[in-house]
């Protein structure tokens, strides 16, 4: 990640893959607790207990890591020389992230709003509200990352 607006979309896409590998890992933790097949050793135990604290960590996990990587983003853009040129090519690129973060909201939500992943999904309200503003987020981290590039003398980074 260098700082720019284009590693908005890294961003989201480790957190796109985050929240999916969430609903689906729940609900194959759910169908294995629920059909017994789940072994009742000490290690089976010990097991599950871990995976499920494992899957609430990730819920709340993710507030923190999409927090910090768009704090990195924009520390990172503020050490960068660039030109008020390209404030142009930036408007463009954050333009084309918002568009194409609302399908990527609205594929995420019709996902799990489904009969299969719904309870899961409420489960992990979060990372469900999470994904559901992502446009939202994308205009504010994009703007913070624009302001940090641009707003400093002419071509000079930190």
């Amino acid at each position: 990640m260098k700082g720019t607006v284009l590693d908005i979309v890294v961003l989201f896409v480790i957190m796109g893959v985050l929240f999916f590998s969430l609903l689906v890992g729940s609900e194959i933790y759910n169908r294995l607790v629920d059909s017994g097949s789940w072994p009742t050793t000490a290690v089976g135990n010990a097991t599950r207990i871990g995976a499920s604290s494992t899957l609430d960590v990730i819920n709340y996990g993710h507030t923190f890591l999409l927090g910090g990587l768009i704090m990195a983003l924009i520390i990172s853009a503020v050490f960068i020389r660039t030109h008020p040129i390209f404030l142009v090519v930036s408007i463009i690129v954050l333009t084309i992230v918002i568009v194409v973060s609302a399908p990527i909201t609205n594929a995420y939500m019709s996902f799990a709003t489904s009969d299969v992943l719904s309870d899961d999904a409420a489960r992990y309200d979060i990372a469900t509200h999470t994904i559901g503003n992502l446009p939202i987020i994308a205009v504010v981290a994009g703007i913070l990352i624009m302001i940090a590039l641009y707003a400093k003398p002419r071509g000079e980074g930190l």
